[in-house]
């Protein structure tokens, strides 16, 4: 009869071991639904222009309230849009009114006021 008893103990190890493996298939589950719920952030775009009206650069103000560091932050930028992404936290991708010069952009994250500025040169056109 001891025998028996000592057969059933490893079907409770067993069962033991399952526990563990359900609370990670869990994890799992709750981090992958996450990124589907990225908001838009609310920004503001404004294009300066010269004297004469023809545009210099573009300047974007975009309010991050839930991101504490420019790290957080993953800007993709092209000749005719723009691309920010906090992951689980905010998506914004805009067309650029006019191409720009992607090299030479700026950006800069205020932290008090949890606000990222960019500032793209527009590109400048041989007649």
């Amino acid at each position: 009869m001891e025998a028996e008893d000592c057969s059933k103990a490893p079907v409770l190890l067993k069962e033991d071991r399952q526990t563990p493996s359900k609370v990670h298939l869990i994890e799992e589950i709750t981090s992958t639904e996450m990124p589907e719920k990225p908001s838009t952030p609310v920004y503001e775009m404004i294009t300066v222009k010269d004297a004469n009206k023809r545009p210099l650069k573009i300047e974007l103000k975009i309010e991050l309230p839930k991101v504490s560091s420019v790290s957080e932050c993953d800007l993709r930028i092209s000749k005719d849009d723009i691309i920010i992404e906090v992951p689980e936290k905010y998506k914004l991708q805009l067309d650029l009114p006019e191409l720009v010069d992607e090299e030479t952009t700026t950006a800069v994250f205020n932290r008090g006021k949890r606000v990222l500025f960019i500032t793209v040169p527009v590109a400048k056109l041989d007649p």
